[in-house]
């Protein structure tokens, strides 16, 4: 099924949520429609408990060219208070796609720019087409990075790399992403939605219950000492023990029959 938003859409199909930002003409950068597309998107997605992934990709030949640029220049974004508001309502939708309790595959065909290159980071997977490129554009418009940047970046590659990626504000390609670690795998562009689809369409085999509690505890890992993580490590036992999925899939592990979620078996199934 398809939703239609303002200027997206989400194709729901076997499971699988595939929302596309659908502004090609300018590289799907990030306005208000595709702040509010986000927010009901999102919320349609937490309400719908058929869909166990969900892909983001961009229209065209571009994932994301960060904030609209023209969007930028009017007298509201001079004011400072006026722009710390709109970047921290920007910042809901980064915090709510990070923890969003189903997996989240980032599908990038394209330039992935300035706040572009954020959101990518706050997928849980990311996919990148050969010809994909990322940048930490915002020391080119004199501004420092936003929506998550400073929190994503530095974990996922380190602090040292992290600062001179944002102060050189370089591009860097698929292959570069790839070798310092936050690209998942990188797949020729007509392959890569596919690819993307496939990999989100195993998830349907694992427990939703599961899933969602290991992504929300690994996110606030980092952030927590041991007995806190002690103590959501044993809620979530808790939680999981008392659901149908786990019973079943004792039951056919004591009975030797083969297990819904083998992610290797699913992963060549189809090819």
């Amino acid at each position: 099924m398809l939703y239609e938003f303002r200027a997206s859409t989400l194709d729901v199909q076997n499971q699988v949520g595939v929302f596309t930002l659908n502004r090609p003409d300018v590289f799907n950068a990030i306005n208000p429609d595709i702040r509010d597309d986000f927010h009901d998107m999102m919320a349609h997605v937490r309400n719908n408990k058929s869909i166990s992934a969900l892909v983001l990709t961009g229209a065209g030949k571009g994932f994301c060219a960060g904030g609209d640029i023209a969007d930028m220049d009017n007298d509201d974004n001079r004011d400072p208070e006026f722009k710390r508001r709109k970047v921290l309502n920007l910042h809901m939708v980064i915090e709510n796609l990070y923890n969003l309790e189903i997996p989240v595959i980032g599908a990038i065909n394209g330039a992935a720019f300035g706040a572009g290159f954020s959101l990518a980071l706050s997928c849980d997977f990311v996919l990148a087409s050969s010809k994909s490129t990322f940048c930490a554009s915002f020391q080119r418009l004199g501004v420092v990075p936003d929506l998550g940047l400073f929190y994503f970046l530095p974990r996922l590659i380190g602090q040292r790399k992290a600062k001179e990626l944002m102060l050189t504000a370089r591009i860097i390609n698929a292959e570069e992403a790839y070798e310092l670690g936050f690209l998942h795998a990188v797949h020729p562009p007509e392959e890569l939605l596919e690819e993307a689809i496939h990999m989100a369409s195993n998830f349907a085999q694992a427990s939703r219950v599961a899933t969602g509690l290991t992504k929300n505890f690994v996110n606030q890992s980092l952030d927590l000492n041991y007995r806190a993580m002690a103590e959501l490590e044993a809620n979530g036992q808790a939680i999981c023990a008392a659901s149908p999925y786990h019973h079943q899939a004792v039951d056919r592990f004591l009975k030797k029959e083969p297990i819904d979620f083998d992610w290797e078996k699913l992963q060549k199934k189809g090819r």
